[in-house]
């Protein structure tokens, strides 16, 4: 009886066995893992600034920043950031979870609990999602945002585009507001 016991299990460890071998080769394992895109550089805890000729630069401050060259590409991970003028006054300030900067243009998606503030404009926006135009200083969303100003006044809306050199902003549709007069 034990024999056959013994036998059984020897037969089901090799049906097991069998079971789970696979065809793929280590050079198929090799290409799998070259399909993966790997950042050419990783920093931790980091400050990067982003600037273009004729424009006010953008400090960052970063828990991580990922760089991809061959996609033209930084991931910014924990982003905080702030532009200021050739006086050091500050433009804009802002932060979010995770910006897709393209690394030719500086345009940025800004994704997970956007905040902008532009102080001289009293201007505050919050919102999940935004993409910023950096060259032409614009941001445009099809998203539901915040929008704040004037101290008092909010405007709850779907969709916006703003454009920051001619202060002008257009929404897609207005869900709420509050004006104080």
């Amino acid at each position: 009886m034990k024999k056959k016991t013994v036998i059984c299990v020897i037969s089901l460890l090799f049906v097991l066995i069998l079971c789970s071998c696979h065809t793929r080769t280590a050079e198929d394992a090799q290409t799998d893992i070259a399909q993966i895109e790997h950042p050419d550089i990783i920093f931790q805890k980091v400050n990067y600034t982003i600037g273009q000729t004729g424009l006010f630069p953008i400090y960052i401050t970063a828990d991580s920043i990922e760089v991809y060259n061959k996609e033209n590409q930084t991931i910014v991970s924990g982003m905080t950031f702030v532009q200021k003028d050739k006086t050091g006054s500050i433009v804009m300030t802002g932060s979010c979870d995770e910006a897709i900067i393209e690394t030719t243009t500086n345009a940025a998606q800004l994704t997970g609990n956007v905040i902008l503030n532009r102080p001289g404009d009293e201007l505050s926006i919050e919102a999940d999602d935004l993409n910023f135009d950096y060259k032409n200083q614009q941001i445009k969303t099809d998203k539901t945002v915040i929008l704040k100003y004037n101290k008092g006044n909010v405007i709850n809306a779907t969709g916006l585009t703003c454009d920051f050199k001619a202060s002008v902003y257009e929404f897609d549709k207005i869900n709420e507001g509050t004006i104080a007069l």
